[in-house]
C-alpha cells in the first residue's frame, strides 16, 4: 500500500468542482465521484509555510512554530520557514519509520535537511519565490536587445572568426553570460543568428566558443531546445547544471530578440540521500524547481511557455512518485506543486463577480487561463490513478485556499498615527523591511512595534510588561476594533485577541506577538510607503497584479467560486465515495485532523506532537452524525427504556430478527410492556 498525498498549493474546491462540471477533466472527476472531497479549515494563519508544516505534523502553528516565512532560533540566527530546522513537531515520516515504513518527499517545504534515516528527500526546500531555491545554480533569464525589466541586455554584431562553418554574408553574434548565485566562475556561451531559408532571421545556434564544433543547443523560432547538461565551477567544485532554451522571438531583421533560458539545476546536491537525486534525473530526465508567471508578467515569455514548464514539472512529480513506489517500495509519499498558487493570485478575482474590480467581459481570458493550470493537475493526478493499485490511496490536498482582495492595511502608519510606534526618524521609510526599521525605532517612547522583515505580520508586539502591557494592550485592541475603512464604511480588522486569547486560533508560544488580529475577507496587510495614489491612507486600493489574498483574513470566508479554505479529497478502499461532511451537522474538518487520519489508516501512531483528530465519517461503516427521526434512532430510544425496565440478563433476549416489532408495541402500549415481554420470551 502507498499513500499518495499530492499537495496542491491553494487549490480550491468550489472553483474545482465548477471547472469539473463545465467537462474536460476526466481524472479530477474521477477524483471527486470516487473519493471523499471536503473542504478543510487551515492552520493560523493560512498562508504556505505554516500550513504545510500542519500537513506533515498534525501540530497547531503554535506548536510547530512556523508561524511565519522566517523563524528566528534559540541562538538569534534567521532561517527561512522552508527549512527543517525551524519545525518544532515531529512530521509524519518520522514517525511512520519508528514502525518500519519509508516515505518520499518531493518539493515538500521544509522536508530538508532530513530527519530521517531511511527514505527519500528530494528538493525539500519548496520555496515559492523566484531565485530563492537554495540549491539551483542559477534561476532562469532572458536574454534580449529589448528594455525589459530585470533581463539581461545583449549586443548583436556581425558573425566573425567562427570555426567549422561556413557563414552567410548577413550571419549575427551575440553572447550571453551565466552568472551562478554562488561564487564561481561566469560562463560566456556564443550565440549565431542564422537567416536559413533566406527569408529573415530564424534560427540560432548556441556555442560554447565560437565554434561550430562546441555546439549544445540548436533552436527554431518558438521551439525549445533539447536539455542541456553543462559544468560549472562552483566554490572551486564542479558541479553539472541542467537547462533548456526558448527561443521567444527573432525579428526577419533581428531588430527584437528574445531568448529564454530555464532554471539551472544541479544533477546532485538537492536530494537525501544525495545518490536519489542523480538517479531520478538519469531515469526520467532534469529536475526542475522553478514555475511561475514571473517570466510572463516581465514580458520574457508568454503564458504558454510557463505552462508548458508548469507541465513539465507536474509529469516529473508524477513520474517520481510512481518510480518511488514501484522501485523504492515507499508507503508514503509527499509532495508539493506550488504553480497554481502564483496563478491565483494573479487571475482569481477577475473570474469572482465578488471582486470590487470584476469586469464581466474580462472573466473568459482568464477563466481560460485558470483552465490550462487545471488541465495540468488533471494530467498530473491522471497519470498516478493510472498506476494506483486497489490498496493504494490518493489525497489531494492544498493548504490554504483564496479570496479576492480590493483593499490593503498599511499597519505601520496607522500604529504611528495613533502613537503606539514611534521612530527617530520619520523621513526614512515607513516600512518593516526596511534595512534601518528596528534602528530607526525609538525604544523609550514606542508602545508597541512590528518585526523587522515581515511585510504581513498578523502579531504586535508590545514595548512593555505588566500593567503596563495590559493597558497598552487593551488600547491597541480598542483603536484596532473601532478602525473603520472611510471607503466601504466596513471594519477591516474582523478579530483583534490577546495572545493569551489567541489559542482559539491555534495560536501560541513565545514567537507569537502580544497582540493578534484577524482581517476581513477583503483586506490585506502590506506596507503602501509612499507609492499609493491614496497616499498617507491607512488603507488604500489595491492595485496591481494580485487580485486575490490569503494569510491572515478569515479562514471559513467563501463566496461561490473562491473560498478561503483548503481542499482535502481523499480516495481509497476504505473511504467512502462522493462523500463531503456537512459543516452545519459536524463541523469542518481541521488541518490538523489529516495526519492522524492517514496514520489511522497506516496503522500507526501519529507524531508525537499532533493534535488533531482522526476524520472517521470518511470511512466507510462511520457515520459523522446521527439522525434523530431514523429507525435506528428509534430502536436506541426504546432500547434504553427497556434496559431501564428489565435486568440486562433479561434483555438479550430482545435481541433477535423480530426486536424492533416487539419494541414498537411496548412504546405504543406501556401498561402491556411484562405480559408481551414474557410472551415473547416464552
Amino acid at each position: 500500500m502507498t499513500i499518495y498525498l499530492i499537495g496542491i498549493d491553494q487549490m480550491i474546491l468550489p472553483l474545482t468542482k465548477k471547472l469539473v462540471d463545465e467537462g474536460g477533466f476526466p481524472n479530477l472527476k474521477k477524483v471527486l465521484q470516487e473519493s471523499a472531497s471536503n473542504q478543510v479549515i487551515p492552520a493560523f494563519p493560512g498562508w504556505t509555510p505554516t500550513n504545510w508544516a500542519t500537513i506533515a505534523t498534525g501540530a497547531d502553528t503554535g506548536t510547530h512554530g512556523v508561524f511565519s516565512w522566517q523563524i528566528e532560533m534559540p541562538k538569534g540566527e534567521k532561517l527561512t520557514s522552508f527549512h527543517s530546522f525551524v519545525v518544532n513537531a515531529e512530521t509524519i515520516w518520522e514517525a511512520a519509520e519508528k514502525n518500519g515504513l519509508k516515505s518520499a518527499m518531493i518539493h515538500y517545504p521544509a522536508s530538508m535537511p532530513s530527519r530521517i534515516e531511511q527514505g527519500y528527500v528530494i528538493d525539500g526546500d519548496g520555496v515559492p519565490g523566484y531565485g530563492e531555491n537554495r540549491f539551483e545554480v542559477a534561476p532562469s533569464m532572458c536574454y534580449t536587445n529589448l528594455d525589459l525589466p530585470n533581463a539581461e541586455k545583449i549586443e548583436i554584431s556581425k558573425a566573425e572568426n567562427w570555426k567549422n562553418i561556413k557563414l552567410s554574408e548577413d550571419a549575427l553574434e551575440t553572447e550571453m553570460k551565466i552568472t551562478s548565485k554562488f561564487k564561481g566562475e561566469d560562463k560566456i556561451l556564443h550565440i549565431l543568428i542564422l537567416n536559413s531559408e533566406g527569408k529573415g532571421f530564424n534560427k540560432i545556434k548556441i556555442c560554447k566558443d565560437k565554434d561550430l564544433e562546441t555546439m549544445i543547443s540548436e533552436i527554431d523560432l518558438g521551439a525549445w531546445s533539447d536539455w542541456v547538461f553543462e559544468d560549472f565551477i562552483i566554490e572551486k567544485k564542479n558541479v553539472t547544471g541542467t537547462f533548456r532554451f526558448k527561443l521567444m522571438e527573432l525579428s526577419t531583421e533581428a531588430k527584437e530578440f528574445r531568448l529564454y533560458r530555464s532554471q539551472i539545476m544541479p544533477t546532485t546536491g538537492f536530494s537525501e540521500p544525495d545518490s536519489i537525486g542523480k538517479e531520478l534525473v538519469d531515469k526520467i530526465g532534469p529536475y526542475q524547481e522553478h514555475v511561475s508567471e514571473y517570466s510572463s508578467i516581465l514580458g520574457w515569455t508568454d503564458y504558454e511557455t510557463v505552462l508548458e514548464e508548469a507541465d513539465y514539472q507536474a509529469q516529473w512529480f508524477a513520474d517520481a512518485a510512481l518510480y518511488l513506489s514501484e522501485e523504492k517500495k515507499i508507503d508514503i509519499f509527499y509532495s508539493h506543486w506550488h504553480f497554481l498558487d502564483d496563478l491565483n493570485h494573479h487571475h482569481l478575482g477577475h473570474v469572482d463577480p465578488s471582486w470590487s474590480n470584476f469586469k464581466a467581459e474580462e472573466r473568459d481570458e482568464h477563466w481560460q487561463i485558470i483552465r490550462k493550470t487545471y488541465e495540468i493537475i488533471d494530467r498530473y493526478i491522471g497519470k498516478i490513478i493510472e498506476r494506483m493499485t486497489e490498496r493504494d490511496y490518493l489525497i489531494i490536498i492544498s493548504d490554504h485556499g483564496n479570496l479576492p482582495v480590493s483593499r490593503q492595511i498599511w499597519l505601520e502608519k496607522f500604529l504611528q498615527d495613533k502613537g503606539f510606534l514611534v521612530r527617530k526618524d520619520n523621513t526614512l521609510p515607513l516600512f518593516t523591511n526596511d534595512d534601518n526599521w528596528s534602528e530607526n525605532i525609538d525604544w523609550q517612547k514606542t508602545k508597541v512595534y512590528l518585526r523587522d522583515g515581515v511585510t504581513n505580520d498578523f502579531s504586535i508586539y508590545i514595548n512593555a510588561e505588566g500593567a503596563t502591557k495590559e493597558r497598552i494592550a487593551n488600547d491597541l485592541i480598542h483603536e484596532l476594533r473601532i478602525w473603520v475603512d472611510e471607503k466601504t464604511n466596513k471594519t477591516p480588522i474582523a478579530i483583534a485577541l490577546k495572545k493569551s486569547d489567541a489559542a482559539i486560533l491555534g495560536c501560541w508560544g513565545e514567537d507569537i506577538g502580544d497582540v493578534v488580529i484577524v482581517l476581513e475577507p477583503e483586506y490585506q496587510i502590506t506596507s503602501l510607503g509612499e507609492q499609493n495614489d491614496e497616499e498617507n491612507k491607512w488603507i488604500n486600493s489595491v492595485t496591481g497584479v494580485i487580485t486575490a489574498s490569503h494569510g491572515q483574513q478569515i479562514l471559513t470566508h467563501q463566496t461561490d467560486i473562491s473560498s478561503h479554505l483548503a481542499m482535502f479529497t481523499i480516495m481509497g478502499p476504505k473511504i467512502k465515495r462522493g462523500y463531503m461532511r456537512d459543516p452545519n451537522l459536524g463541523g469542518y474538518i481541521k488541518m490538523v485532523d489529516i495526519v492522524p487520519t492517514l496514520c489511522h489508516i497506516l496503522g500507526i501512531d501519529p507524531p508525537s506532537q499532533s493534535q488533531g483528530a482522526i476524520s472517521y465519517d470518511l470511512m466507510i461503516g462511520h457515520e459523522m452524525t446521527r439522525n434523530r427521526t431514523t429507525e435506528e434512532a428509534e430502536k436506541r430510544e426504546i432500547d434504553e427504556r427497556v434496559i431501564k425496565q428489565r435486568d440486562m440478563h433479561d434483555y438479550d433476549v430482545l435481541q433477535n430478527e423480530n426486536y424492533m416489532e416487539i419494541l414498537r408495541k411496548m412504546r405504543s402500549d406501556p401498561d402491556k410492556d411484562k405480559n408481551m415481554y414474557n410472551k415473547e420470551e416464552k
